[in-house]
């Protein structure tokens, strides 16, 4: 069979019964071309089946093709599909086998879909597993101008337990990783419309991890990890539900505490303002009895001196009046309240500057220059009788951010 000719073959693909000339042990046929017509063609007349089906019983390939520059298997339609295959393991398997980063195991284009993968499995299927020791799948968009257009796109329509796209890594890299270059890009962007959900939701069921990560790693300007926009009505940019930390200064326009009103939990809530300071003070208070001298000790913990310094103090005196001050300042975590009369209950307060090596190195400036590009615009416009438009812009729409508070020496 091996010396069956290709222009023998190509006669027997256009006979009436439509079946390989090509059985049992036969190993191959060819042809060749110089153009980008095919070496050999099979056409299916009918309004269904298919020009060529290739079935194997064993471990074998029901269709093989391979391609030294150009495509293994190359398939056209002009209606629907190029290339189609069916498994009840895999539909189709395609490698690259070259050393190079431009191999590619599935290239596909079209005006809609370059590629379509579906598994009907009830439970359990996978549309396309892809995985490389480079890349397991490379998705490009090229559509210059409009919306709508996906690098990969993913859609699922059962639970909440479904994905339309699923990452999984099982080492230290990503399970998917997004990549922008472009002003104002996302490498990735997560997008909700219904009533309730999560347009990124990221959950860690490890000891020590994270559910999300952000890093800002710009050596310069003003860069965020994470930024959050709620400035529509009853948004929140950020919202935590349990214990919460920042390992760094935290700025605000203002703050609270909101808790569910002592008197009326049920219907009220009950806000009170933080206490601000141009400083970065503590604060302690207690009630001091006076002993038979008319004095009292009074003795702080044993880390008051070396977090604090500058101390400021207040006393009053409660169910009587008496000369009351301070007879001794703080020194080794103690002072001495005098000129009293016996059992006289005194209320005091002291207040200490932190001196702690984060404070001292992360002074906060009081007040400080805008930088030129954020001359002339406001954090909060509308106080001031200015338009929205003289507002800070946010990032996604606009290079100028706020910049970060300047660094001030600690001085004593």
């Amino acid at each position: 069979m091996r010396g069956f000719t290709f222009f023998a073959c190509l006669m027997a693909l256009h006979a009436e019964a439509q079946t390989m000339p090509c059985a049992g042990s036969c190993t191959s046929f060819s042809g060749s071309t110089n153009t980008m017509s095919a070496a050999f063609s099979v056409t299916n007349t009918n309004s269904t089946g298919m020009a060529i089906q290739g079935s194997a019983t064993g471990s074998g390939s029901g269709v093989w093709g391979s391609g030294a520059t150009g495509y293994g298997v190359y398939g056209i339609s002009t209606s629907n599909v190029g290339v189609g295959g069916y498994g009840d393991t895999m539909g189709g398997y395609f490698q690259a086998v070259g050393t190079g980063m431009s191999s590619t195991g599935v290239h596909g284009t079209g005006r809609k879909y370059g590629g379509w993968f579906e598994s009907t499995a009830t439970n359990d299927g996978v549309g396309l597993l892809a995985k490389g020791k480079g890349n397991g799948l490379y998705a490009q968009c090229t559509a210059a101008t409009g919306s709508g257009h996906y690098g990969v796109f993913g859609t699922v329509a059962s639970d909440q337990t479904s994905y339309g796209v699923y990452g999984h890594n099982t080492s230290a890299g990503h399970g998917v990783l997004g990549v922008a270059t472009g002003y104002n890009g996302s490498g990735v962007q997560g997008q909700h419309s219904a009533t309730q959900g999560y347009g990124v939701s990221g959950i860690n069921d490890a000891v020590d991890g994270y559910g999300v990560v952000g890093r800002a790693r710009a050596t310069s300007g003003s860069g965020a990890a994470i930024y959050g926009d709620g400035t529509t009505s009853g948004s929140y940019a950020g919202y935590f539900y349990g214990r919460t930390h920042v390992a760094g200064t935290l700025s605000k326009s203002a703050g609270s505490f909101l808790i569910d009103h002592p008197l009326d939990p049920a219907n009220k809530f009950l806000a009170h303002s933080f206490v601000e300071s141009p400083d970065m003070k503590n604060m302690y208070d207690g009630v001091a009895v006076l002993d038979k001298t008319g004095r009292a000790v009074v003795t702080l913990p044993d880390w008051f001196q070396a977090l604090n310094r500058d101390f400021r103090y207040q006393l009053t005196c409660i169910g009587g009046f008496a000369p009351v001050f301070i007879e001794r300042e703080i020194e080794k975590n103690q002072f001495t309240i005098a000129g009293g009369v016996p059992d006289l209950k005194v209320s005091w307060q002291v207040t200490g500057t932190r001196q702690d090596a984060y404070a001292e190195a992360n002074r906060i400036p009081n007040e400080y220059e805008k930088p030129a590009e954020q001359k002339g615009r406001y954090l909060h416009p509308e106080v001031f009788g200015k338009p929205a438009s003289l507002g800070m812009p946010k990032p996604l729409t606009a290079p100028v951010k706020i910049s970060p508070m300047p660094t001030q020496s600690s001085g004593r």
